[in-house]
């Protein structure tokens, strides 16, 4: 549809009409703190797998129905969406009304539940007073007025340091940075080998967020957009020192004017490194027809003795093949 440039709203707009969906519109909704907590908890109290989805599809419970306090209001940025009812499976109402809201005001309310639930956000001061900037003297260089003036730079390297901080405590290995149409970044934790979705952002361009992070990374030009970039971040978390590789690409968008870049940054925190063999759940096995012979591990008892016995088992075996035997004094 966005490659068309074909209006998303206009489109889903008239789908809803023509199956009878609700319209929501959000710019009309007095949204409290009540109604936010709300969906905080509806969304909290669903799998961590379902909340990956729904964020990352745009759908959000929204409201008990005013009628019937077991029926649950939905707002979808796309109404016709299957996958919705088993997302929601495992909450406790009876039935589901699913209602249709522009993607864009579903992604401003994302932010703001998401403003409120993620950790670092909520503690970020604390947070950043246990972090320092490693070779802080090389970001003393970086031209911080060449930020694009709309965006709230203190923000943006606030959300940058606590995603970094969050990777970490978090024990995620990577970090995915990926821009969306409509001025959307998405934040996704790769944790115990799986991504998931840990925050969306609406509120800045996807070339400031990447501008940002290109800024805090060391051997990385932030001004040059068209080639793929190596580089990284140190940093001190909790009193342990961090590294962080950064690896940005240039990605290709229906907005050819727009300059896209997708990121990743590997988290290499040494704590991780298993360092003992016995952690491995390697196991002293026996492989049956060779005499009990198979794998041990090399710091074994039957391993030393093996390596210990070598030398005189192959001299056995060069004199049973018929060498000859070893000379062990004079004639």
């Amino acid at each position: 549809m966005d490659d068309f440039q074909i209006d998303r709203h206009r489109i889903y707009s008239t789908i809803a009409e023509l199956y009878a969906f609700k319209e929501i519109d959000l710019a009309g909704e007095k949204l409290g703190d009540a109604q936010l907590d709300f969906i905080r908890k509806t969304i909290d109290a669903c799998t961590e797998e379902a909340r990956s989805r729904l964020l990352s599809k745009r759908i959000l419970p929204f409201r008990p129905s005013a009628n019937n306090k077991n029926i649950l209001t939905v707002i979808a940025a796309d109404p016709l969406d299957r996958e919705i009812p088993l997302l929601l499976k495992d909450l406790p109402y009876t039935q589901i009304e699913i209602a249709y809201c522009q993607y864009e005001q579903v992604n401003t309310l994302i932010d703001r539940v998401i403003a409120f639930k993620n950790e670092f956000l909520q503690q970020l001061e604390a947070s950043l007073q246990n972090v320092e900037v490693v070779n802080a003297e090389e970001e003393d260089k970086i031209d911080e007025a060449a930020l694009d003036a709309e965006i709230n730079r203190s923000m943006l390297t606030n959300l940058i340091e606590g995603t970094l901080v969050e990777a970490a405590r978090k024990g995620a290995s990577d970090v995915h940075i990926i821009p969306k149409e409509g001025n959307v970044t998405e934040f996704h934790f790769r944790i115990d080998g799986k991504l998931q979705l840990w925050h969306a952002l609406s509120t800045a361009k996807p070339e400031a967020v990447a501008a940002v992070i290109k800024d805090r990374a060391i051997n990385i030009d932030r001004f040059n957009r068209n080639i793929a970039q190596d580089g990284y971040i140190q940093r001190k978390i909790d009193n342990y020192h961090i590294r962080f590789r950064v690896s940005v690409l240039p990605i290709v968008v229906s907005e050819s004017q727009r300059r896209y870049e997708s990121i990743v940054i590997r988290v290499l925190d040494d704590r991780k490194v298993i360092t003992d063999l016995n952690l491995l759940g390697l196991q002293e096995l026996g492989l049956a027809g060779t005499g009990g012979a198979g794998f041990r591990r090399r710091d074994s008892p039957a391993a030393r003795r093996d390596h210990h016995h070598r030398p005189h088992r192959q001299r056995q075996e060069h004199n049973a093949g018929g060498g000859v035997a070893p000379h062990h004094g004079s004639d």
